[in-house]
């Protein structure tokens, strides 16, 4: 059986010519429905787990296909030869035989080869892939079989840790494959190159090959396109990614529609908001994203937002934590208006703003995320902060490259013994402000005032200090009675 699906394989390959030049036209917004109008299990059944999981596999199974990405190699004479590049899974996800997956399952390749459930083979081409939160979109180029299922995609943010998932897709090449998990957890970052990135933990079952396919809730709504595992030996550990319905939605909606993505740029960069840092920062909020930097030419700049600030809702969609800051933003199409609502100290306000475009040549960053030094030395500080600073001189601009403009102190070392915030302080690390949580913001210039505020500070006092890192912003907070512990 094996063979003659090889044979077969290899006669199509040889007619399959298709390349980008071959690509369809985009259609006018809004012509597409995509996703099928119902889940295929009702509510009552998804109840019953045996029965939710057998009607998944019924309903939901044939909705996801194999998809084994074409490449063309020279052979010669000026000819090329199309081969198949690995193995991956997709979702259909419209009766105009829209397909969407990864783009690493897809990348290098402008078509590909669908395997359906009933072992159907088709040919399709790459409309439109997104490098940066790894989707694509392909599309079916011959006839759409008569009999061609479409997912239904559901709500992913709906889904909360504890809900029973299942995963479906092509692993090791074993097409039509399910297994059934839980949701781990969600909003989930990883170390990879991906700056749009908000993930889906499950320990159902994903392997090589699954990459692309769905991952279903119990009514058989597509929450996730499942996309990589956490494994040292390649294969399932119980712990894989997808990403949510909802984001990988509206990116395959611009990529059917527009050929790209186009998202939203604030201009700002943010971290997590801490409870030690909601104290010095006197804001009640219990989670958001801290703006540590607003780009001068970024449409926040002009809204009055200030570094410090805390944003706790997005077009009054809670933000949570930096990255889901990011991901809300790049939500949004370029030129949308979005209302911010956000803290500064201990004052709610909100701000109207209209999203700019993202660059094509700048690296998201919105994420306060920066480049790492090795870390300060541990000695002696003799003051109450527990971090000792020097003036900026020409030696430690030439050494670390600040331009001459740079104002500030050089944190110098951290107090031996010290395990919170104060303990990730890097060498080249500049001290531009600080605020304890019982008075407003200094701006440090050097050395003597910066001990001058540290003498001003008493025990049980919550301290914040801006700190300014490869030309980025950051926050770190602490407490001063931690300060002299050894």
């Amino acid at each position: 059986m094996r063979s003659i699906f090889f044979a077969v394989l290899t006669v199509t390959l040889f007619t399959f010519t298709l390349s980008a030049q071959d690509q369809p036209k985009h259609p006018s917004r809004g012509s597409i429905k995509f996703g099928a109008s119902a889940p295929p299990v009702a509510e009552a059944a998804s109840h019953d787990l045996r029965s939710a999981f057998v009607k998944i596999s019924e309903q939901v199974v044939p909705a996801v296909v194999a998809v084994m990405p074409v490449a063309f190699q020279s052979s010669g004479n000026n000819s090329s030869t199309p081969q198949i590049q690995g193995i991956g899974s997709g979702i259909i996800i419209s009766k105009e035989g829209h397909i969407l997956t990864n783009y690493h399952v897809v990348a290098g390749a402008d078509s590909a080869m669908i395997r359906l459930h009933d072992e159907t083979l088709l040919t399709a081409v790459k409309i439109g892939a997104d490098s940066l939160c790894d989707l694509a979109v392909l599309r079916l180029t011959g006839p759409i079989p008569v009999e061609f299922p479409v997912a239904f995609l559901g709500n992913s943010d709906s889904l909360h840790p504890g809900d029973w998932v299942a995963a479906i897709g092509s692993p090791f090449n074993l097409s039509s494959t399910i297994t059934a998990g839980i949701v781990s957890a969600l909003g989930r970052t990883v170390e990879l190159d991906l700056p749009y990135q908000y993930f889906i933990q499950t320990d159902a079952a994903i392997n090589p090959g699954n990459s692309g396919g769905a991952l279903v809730d119990l009514n058989g709504a597509v929450v996730g396109v499942n996309s990589l595992i956490l494994s040292p030996s390649g294969g399932s550990i119980g712990i894989g990614f997808a990403i949510p319905i909802n984001m990988a939605r509206r990116v395959a909606e611009e990529l059917v529609y527009e050929g790209k993505v186009a998202r939203g740029f604030l201009g700002v960069e943010t971290q997590n908001l801490t409870p030690i840092l909601a104290q010095a920062l006197n804001c009640e909020a219990k989670s958001g994203a801290v703006v540590t930097m607003l780009s001068e030419k970024g449409p926040a700049s002009k809204s009055g937002l200030e570094a410090g600030d805390v944003i706790v809702s997005l077009d009054e969609h809670s933000v949570t934590s930096a990255n889901e800051f990011l991901n809300l933003t790049a939500a949004h199409r370029p030129n949308t208006k979005v209302k911010i609502k956000f803290f500064r100290g201990e004052k709610k306000e909100t701000a109207e703003i209209t999203l700019a475009a993202r660059e094509k040549s700048k690296k998201s960053n919105e994420s306060g995320k920066a480049a790492e030094q090795p870390p300060v030395r541990r000695s002696a500080t003799g003051n109450k902060c527990g971090v000792a600073v020097n003036d900026i001189n020409e030696k430690a601009r030439l050494k670390y490259g600040l331009p001459k403009n740079t104002g500030g102190v050089l944190i110098s070392a951290v107090t031996p013994g010290i395990l919170d915030e104060r303990a990730a302080l890097m060498q080249g690390d500049i001290l531009t402000r600080i605020k304890s949580n019982k008075g407003n913001w200094t701006e440090i210039s050097s050395k003597k005032s910066y001990q001058s505020f540290s003498e001003s500070l008493a025990d049980k006092d919550i301290v914040v200090m801006q700190i300014l890192r490869s030309g980025q912003t950051l926050f770190v907070s602490f407490e001063v009675a931690n300060s002299r512990k050894m």
